[in-house]
């Protein structure tokens, strides 16, 4: 039988090592899923152990960023190995990857404190610092330059502790020199090095403090332990290195290190969000292809927006690439590595890119945060019994789906003539592929599924009623809020919903009513067709709260968009083809408006839901018309004084609640 990812699941050696597959796990872990203690607890043991179950072939561990005894955050090689508790948790959670046939990678870092710096910076003004990440406050005025004496101790200790780590049954150590964050980092760039000596200038000479490391790391582990060395393969434009640079100094190092995981400049370069994601060529590619197009001896894994397995198996075939670098992909589906076994890499679940598990949870995958508890949370089904679900958005299907794989039968009706719901914005969004191709994927996954899908059918309480179900699932939605402004109710304005496959017939000036991700990403789609579109916002900017690896690319997504902020500005009326505010100094402004669009939040379609209760013995409300999860999630307040001080409780759409929501609720039929 034909091996549809015969290069993905192919082995490879590294030194004795080998390598299960051609994929590893990125560092990779929220905050949230670790408590008190000073050792790695069970929910991150768990979250570790199933990247592992999941197929990675090497999982990286953070090891030592736990709280002291004294409830202090040290780096992340600095653990205290005279606490035996610690030491036996490390040892449980290596044990729980190895039980997989997956390697185990822990990070080391160069620290050399906080008494000092790199280099003076003769010339601050050519140092942009765009991306997420900069320099990280290692350059002052007051600071002196590192000597070289605190350079070789720092080394000194660095590599012994990584010869701890190794010790402790760690298979690789994981340097980080990527983003500019760090003195290694900061070494190799030619904007922020600027020493006069041995250790700057030249590329040769900021690549020395580097390779010194290396070379210490390499005779401290000696040859049977791995070293990884995850770098921006270029540095933030026009000022910092290049990709020649970056090649040069791989060839350089690949005496010691065998493994560049390659990352971009900037948090937002290596962790794609639907605002730059690429479908088919993820942006570290690039990096990785002119890798081994030199002819580098090491292994080299390219990092961000990989999951497409058709896709990494090409990359992998054609030889741009030794092994792919990829975290989120292991958090969506928890059967990753089966499909991929089994060939199905078109039934994996789609990552929409909305960087939520840097918070402990998943959008699409509700076990995220919780998978150490979650097998105990739920009674296998007794029985079959016959399922209603009603409405065919991203609750209902899911809903549909979980009902289906327990065993059940399942009708879902849906109104309208296509499942999808509120997702058919991402149909037409030209920045929201992850979105569509999620909801194809729901989509998809129904058409495969034991599921009787009734299109085009309003469900009645007497068609329930007269099926005899044994559970009902309502998942009927939400509906949008509107302004309670005089004028609110004049036929050219509408909730964002309406402007998706209407977008010809909204005239060519628009006004955009609301600042918030719903209002900023329809103005900036509208802008994008040619419209004149001008945003109202309270805030002080779009998304004022907007905060992720997507900030960069989502702020320039605004401002290459071309529309008009009115910031700090309330609404007050509509009238005659035209919209009024009032700014924060009290000044009156007014827009003209072929259309103007609403975003107000949406509120929770109880109502519609209730009707369908005391038909079944079991009855659940799921989806954007369940208000605890939404609340939990996803809430905020609106109102005239202000986006915390209103009266009126609302919220935006959202995949997470969604898809936790109705899952659960499946699960307890």
């Amino acid at each position: 039988m034909e091996r549809r990812y015969a290069h993905l699941l192919s082995p490879i050696r590294v030194r004795n090592f080998v390598l299960k597959n051609r994929m590893i796990n990125s560092q990779s872990i929220s905050q949230e899923l670790q408590g008190p203690q000073i050792w790695p607890g069970e929910a991150y043991q768990r979250y570790t152990q199933d990247y592992a179950k999941n197929g990675a072939a090497m999982v990286n561990i953070t090891v030592g960023s736990w709280p002291n005894e004294k409830g202090e955050h040290g780096f992340m090689d600095q653990f205290y190995m005279e606490n035996r508790k610690v030491l036996n948790e490390y040892a449980k959670q290596i044990d729980r990857i190895h039980a997989y046939g997956s390697l185990v990678s822990g990070s080391v870092s160069l620290n050399l404190g906080r008494d000092g710096q790199l280099s003076k910076l003769r010339n601050p003004g050519i140092v942009t610092m765009r991306g997420d990440y900069g320099g990280h406050g290692f350059f002052s005025d007051t600071l002196p330059e590192y000597t070289k004496e605190q350079f070789r101790k720092a080394i000194e200790v660095s590599a012994r502790r990584a010869a701890d780590l190794g010790t402790m049954g760690l298979d690789c150590v994981n340097v980080h020199m990527s983003y500019r964050s760090g003195v290694l980092a900061n070494s190799l760039s030619p904007a922020l090095n600027q020493r006069e000596d041995e250790y700057g200038g030249s590329l040769e000479n900021r690549c020395r403090l580097p390779l010194e490391y290396f070379k210490a790391l390499r005779e401290a582990l000696g040859p049977n332990k791995l070293i990884q060395c995850q770098i921006s393969g270029i540095e933030e434009p026009p000022y910092g290195y290049t990709v020649e640079d970056f090649l040069y100094f791989c060839e350089k190092a690949s005496e010691y290190v065998d493994i560049f995981q390659i990352r971009g400049w900037d948090g937002s370069t290596s962790h794609t969000s639907t605002y730059n994601f690429s479908e088919h060529e993820p942006y570290c590619l690039q990096f990785s292809e002119a890798f081994k197009k030199r002819g580098i001896k090491a292994l080299c894994a390219p990092i961000g927006g990989f999951q497409n397995p058709d896709d990494m198996e090409k990359f992998i075939a054609e030889g741009k690439a030794d092994l792919i670098c990829m975290a989120r992909a292991f958090i969506c589906d928890p059967e990753f590595n089966k499909k991929l076994m089994q060939g199905r890499g078109e039934d994996i679940i789609p990552c929409i890119r909305c960087d939520r598990c840097h918070g402990a949870v998943c959008s699409v995958n509700p076990r995220v945060g919780l998978s150490h508890v979650f097998d105990t949370l739920y009674d296998a089904p007794e029985g079959v019994k016959k399922v209603a679900v009603i409405g065919g958005g991203p609750a209902g299907m899911k809903a549909a789906l979980t009902a289906a794989e327990r065993g059940h039968k399942v009708t879902l009706f849906e109104k309208s003539d296509h499942l999808g719901g509120q997702l058919i914005h991402a149909d037409k969004m030209a920045f929201k592929i992850p979105l569509r191709r999620y909801k194809e994927y729901l989509v998809r996954q129904v058409g495969k599924a034991d599921v009787d899908v009734r299109l085009n059918t309003d469900a009645t309480t007497e068609m329930i009623a007269a099926g005899g179900y044994d559970a009902v699932i309502a998942a009927c939605g939400a509906v949008p809020n509107m302004l309670d402004i005089p004028g609110a109710d004049a036929s050219y304005v509408i909730p964002p919903i309406e402007v998706f496959g209407n977008e010809e017939k909204l005239g060519e000036k628009i006004v955009v009513v609301g600042g918030a991700m719903t209002g900023t990403e329809t103005a900036c789609h509208l802008s994008q067709l040619g419209k004149s579109v001008t945003l109202i916002t309270r805030q002080k900017r779009p998304v004022d709260d907007h905060e992720s690896h997507a900030e960069r690319v989502f702020r320039e997504l605004i401002i290459d968009s071309g529309i008009k902020i009115q910031p700090l500005s309330q609404t007050t009326r509509i009238e005659d083809g035209k919209v009024y505010c009032v700014d924060a100094d009290g000044v009156e402004h007014c827009f003209e408006a072929d259309t103007v669009v609403v975003s107000a939040g949406i509120s929770a379609n109880v109502d519609e839901c209730m009707k369908f209760a005391g038909l079944s013995d079991q009855f659940f409300v799921v989806g954007d018309s369940d208000v605890k999860v939404c609340e939990l999630f996803n809430v905020h307040f609106v109102g005239p004084e202000g986006l915390n001080g209103g009266k009126l409780k609302t919220y935006e759409p959202n995949v997470r609640h969604a898809t936790f929501s109705a899952y659960t609720a499946a699960s307890m039929i």
